[in-house]
């Protein structure tokens, strides 16, 4: 009974986040309210965004209280390649076939310039990813209608809406042996900490069957796992790069979670994250976010 009740308070604050929200650009004290009755419904307990003591609402107070200006730049898919070539190089950059303002500006003309197989993103959203892998325009275009619809609105992410929207055209990464690996970094004042692996991420993702593993920055199991957590895998001869690499992208924050992509023996970047899952990171027990907060975010 109370597990239903907790269930239908989470549907009804993400219904009414999805039309509250649209259009505007700041939240407010509704939606730190709306957010305490998810954070209640999903963990049981009520969270203190202000005075933080857990990993989920250390991000919560980023992503309420926190500079949206600074956030929207890394969170920008094509402006942080800029940021990454500076960086790193531009060795690390997947190529960029074409830039778009609107889905309605790629006719079929435009569309027959790019190669057969290509992945089309939005700049400003996440897990809106389709792959190309046949020439087939009216499946193209049904298929990323919507890419370029707002996007932060159900889980009150405003420094979203920041960026100026854009269709990103890219290399479609496929391994020619082995799996399309990717690994989520946390990198916490300028040093890697926790690494999430996850293996052919786009079909996981499309059949609901998503799995990761995480490890420790020396590749030991992590304290913390998921009920349903990948299997272990070996140490990958390109983890000293991957340290290396994350900590230099994360240089100047506190805390942001650097994703690499290996294939084929070389490494890619995939995106930088500053309010990993919305904090809303309900997979975990309280006493996992604590642990990562006490250990690695409070220094």
């Amino acid at each position: 009974m109370i597990h239903h009740l907790k269930k239908n308070i989470y549907r009804i604050c993400i219904a009414f986040l999805k039309k509250y929200n649209a259009g505007k650009m700041k939240p407010d004290s509704v939606n730190i309210f709306i957010e305490k009755c998810i954070f209640y419904s999903k963990k049981g307990y009520i969270p203190d965004f202000n005075k933080h003591a857990d990993f989920g609402e250390f991000i919560c107070y980023r992503k309420f209280y926190g500079d949206y200006k600074e956030l929207a730049e890394v969170a920008d898919k094509f402006k942080v390649r800029k940021y990454v070539k500076n960086r790193i190089g531009e060795s690390y950059l997947t190529k960029l076939y074409d830039v778009a303002d609107r889905v309605e500006d790629i006719n079929e003309t435009r569309y027959l310039r790019y190669p057969d197989q290509f992945a089309v993103k939005p700049n400003h959203a996440s897990r809106r990813v389709f792959i190309n892998k046949n020439r087939d325009y009216r499946l193209f275009k049904r298929s990323i209608d919507g890419f370029l619809d707002e996007f932060g609105n159900s889980n009150n992410e405003f420094h979203y809406k920041l960026i100026k929207k854009k269709l990103l055209i890219e290399e479609y990464l496929t391994p020619k042996k082995g799996l399309f690996r990717e690994y989520k970094i946390d990198v916490f004042h300028g040093k890697a900490e926790v690494i999430s692996l996850s293996s052919s991420v786009y079909e996981g993702l499309q059949n609901n069957a998503y799995r990761y593993r995480l490890y420790d920055r020396n590749w030991n199991e992590f304290k913390i796992q998921s009920v349903d957590a990948a299997p272990f895998e070996n140490r990958p001869g390109q983890l000293i790069e991957m340290l290396k690499v994350s900590e230099e992208l994360a240089k100047g924050w506190d805390y942001i979670r650097v994703d690499l992509i290996h294939v084929d023996g070389e490494l890619k970047f995939g995106e930088m994250t500053p309010t990993e899952c919305a904090g809303r990171l309900f997979s975990w027990t309280r006493e996992d976010l604590k642990y990562v907060y006490d250990n690695y975010v409070r220094l």
